[in-house]
């Protein structure tokens, strides 16, 4: 199951597939964590879930933002109709904020912090061998 999440988020052409697998993977890390099954199998699909959460940000950093209702002389101003708001993609605002910070860590951070989550699962392998 984490497989085809990690598949389908290597797949994902629009910001409605990102938040897809997202929803799937924190689904499934609830899931595995409730079911108390290995930490390994757990943080894999966390780390869907994580990568799948920093595209979305990175993906909203880059869409044109719907300005909102504006007041101009006393009148009120609808936004554009061709510029999504973020209650038409889905996303609230606390979710449109967590994604787009995780995605403004750099590359470096970013990667080292997945690296010390494999490296956990590596010694915990060799431990129980």
């Amino acid at each position: 199951m984490i497989g085809r999440l990690q598949l389908a988020l290597d797949a994902a052409a629009s910001l409605k597939d990102l938040k897809e697998v997202r929803d799937y993977a924190r689904i499934l890390t609830n899931l595995l964590q409730a079911h108390n099954l290995t930490r390994q199998v757990v943080d894999d699909a966390s780390l869907v879930h994580i990568n799948a959460s920093r595209e979305m940000g990175k993906y909203l950093q880059q869409i044109d933002k719907s300005p909102g209702v504006q007041m101009s002389g006393g009148c009120i101003v609808q936004p554009p109709g061709n510029i999504p708001t973020l209650k038409d993609l889905g996303i609230d605002k606390m979710l449109a904020s967590r994604v787009q910070t995780l995605a403004k860590v750099g590359d470096v951070v970013f990667n080292r912090y997945i690296e010390e989550i494999r490296q956990r699962h590596d010694r915990a392998f060799a431990a129980s061998a």
